[in-house]
């Protein structure tokens, strides 16, 4: 036991090669409202997860396909990097009908081919995706091993039942988005019922 406070160790799992792989969407999350300091806006964000099964790593003795994210503004505009891979895994534009609006949750589960590569975040390198196409004529597709889940916060915050396979990287980034801040702390929540003698709130 000690009372040293430190930051936990990062574990840093191998990258995934640079290639272009077959992929299946296992995941996909709606993070909430969150702003960007870069654009000085808020906007709604989305996570879709896809599972490669070619590329392997063993956890507790078990083999498990590797998962790699792409986290995109939740937006059909003509330039939203949404609507560009949506459309690249389809094969085909969407609709006039599809663009006024198109449930995500339709692409859970769906195959395309991504084509992977690597960079470098403030020095640290990880893999990212460069490229998503439709799976090519004649490819039979892949079923997720991995257990599936949609989220969306419309639902509420109670992950274990809404989605219980959700791991708890995914749950932070949700709770940084403006519905989860307001849901824990309402703007209009009363502060006179503090009691400044309490000692069950100690300020440090």
């Amino acid at each position: 036991m000690t009372l040293t406070a430190k930051e936990p160790e990062k574990t840093s799992l191998p990258l995934i090669p640079p290639d272009t792989y077959q992929a299946v969407v296992c995941w996909i999350a709606d993070l909430g409202t969150h702003y960007s300091e870069k654009y000085e806006k808020d906007s709604q964000k989305v996570m879709l997860v896809w599972e490669i099964k070619d590329v392997r790593i063993e956890i507790d003795g078990e083999s498990k396909p590797r998962l790699i994210k792409g986290v995109y503004s939740n937006s059909l505009h003509e330039k939203a990097y949404l609507r560009r891979d949506l459309e690249a895994m389809r094969g085909k534009p969407f609709t006039a009908d599809e663009l006024i609006g198109f449930d995500i949750r339709n692409v859970l589960g769906a195959n395309c081919l991504l084509q992977i590569s690597h960079d470098t975040y403030e020095g640290r390198p990880y893999a990212k995706i460069t490229a998503v196409a439709k799976l090519m004529k004649g490819m039979e597709k892949s079923i997720p091993e991995t257990p599936t889940f949609c989220y969306d916060i419309e639902n509420g915050f109670d992950f274990a039942s809404e989605a219980p396979d959700m791991p708890e990287w995914i749950q932070d980034k949700i709770k940084g988005c403006k519905e989860y801040k307001e849901f824990i702390s309402p703007p209009n929540e009363a502060k006179a019922d503090y009691d400044e003698t309490s000692d069950d709130d100690i300020p440090f």
